[in-house]
């Protein structure tokens, strides 16, 4: 009987081990004792909370940091440094609920923030982590501010496709010219995602310099390639870009009917007072 106790004591024991294992976290790099004391005081709750033990109060208090936005500048470097907190939660605040994890909730918090969390963001690309890469990269896919335009320029020399995708992706919702000649270079790359968002990008910039790259992405041998560079084409409203097409269809390549001129009557070419009917494939999409 005391043997059977003992054993069960010693069960107990390993169950609580092993409960206490699954609330393993990673807490921002910066020690919670160096939280500044002057922070307002309902940034400093939740970044404090950042430090708690269950993984869904640490997602939750980063969500809330980003609700703030701009305001919540201050706490950048501790949702940086928690990029790579990859315990998967079940938010069930969102309907419908959805699988995320501490570090994809900060990605989105530094995302609303903004400006202040781009060179945070720039830097976490280039870390060993592969999940910190992959967090900070989707979150500077969603910036809309011009200052990032450089610093994702260099980056764009990444070696993982994802990151780059993103990178190229965050080019085109920016809509600064100075991209344009990177991601004509990015039509050629390996990987079909970073053609098919380039693509996209550069229909959304709209420079005609793109022109000729774009009509020669009329024969990738992706239909999803072909797709972006035919609705970019007619996005950029170019007479140019009708000739490519046309010889495009006559070869038999594949071209969404969405993304070609309504009609021949309609047509640029043709009449000034011609419109277009293109939905390309946004980059956010899956194949």
């Amino acid at each position: 009987m005391i043997k059977a106790i003992k054993n069960i004591s010693q069960a107990l024991a390993v169950m609580a081990l092993i409960a206490t294992a699954v609330f393993v976290y990673a807490q921002p790099k910066i020690p919670k004792k160096d939280i500044p004391l002057n922070l307002p005081v309902d940034i400093k709750k939740n970044v404090e909370e950042l430090y708690e033990q269950d993984p869904a109060k640490r997602a939750v208090a980063a969500f809330q940091i980003g609700e703030m936005g701009y305001k919540a500048k201050a706490a950048v470097p501790f949702l940086v440094g928690m990029l790579d907190d990859d315990v998967t939660i079940d938010l069930d605040r969102r309907s419908p609920s959805v699988l995320s994890s501490p570090g994809e909730e900060a990605a989105m918090a530094l995302s609303k923030i903004g400006e202040p969390a781009v060179d945070g963001l720039v830097a976490s690309m280039h870390s060993d982590n592969e999940r910190v890469k992959k967090n900070a990269s989707w979150a500077i896919s969603k910036f809309t501010d011009k200052k990032a335009v450089k610093p994702l320029l260099k980056a764009l020399a990444d070696i993982d496709p994802y990151i780059r995708q993103n990178i190229v992706w965050s080019l085109g919702n920016l809509k600064d010219a100075q991209a344009v000649g990177p991601l004509i270079e990015c039509l050629k790359d390996n990987d079909w995602y970073v053609r098919r968002n380039a693509a996209w990008s550069l229909g959304e910039i709209g420079d005609k310099n793109a022109v000729m790259a774009l009509a020669g992405c009329l024969k990738d041998p992706n239909r999803y390639v072909r797709r972006n560079a035919a609705g970019a084409l007619v996005k950029i409203r170019d007479l140019s870009s009708i000739t490519p097409v046309m010889e495009a269809l006559k070869i038999g390549m594949k071209i969404h009917h969405r993304c070609l001129p309504i009609s021949f009557a309609s047509c640029p070419r043709i009449s000034c007072q011609g419109g277009f009917s293109c939905r390309p494939i946004h980059p956010s999409a899956s194949a």
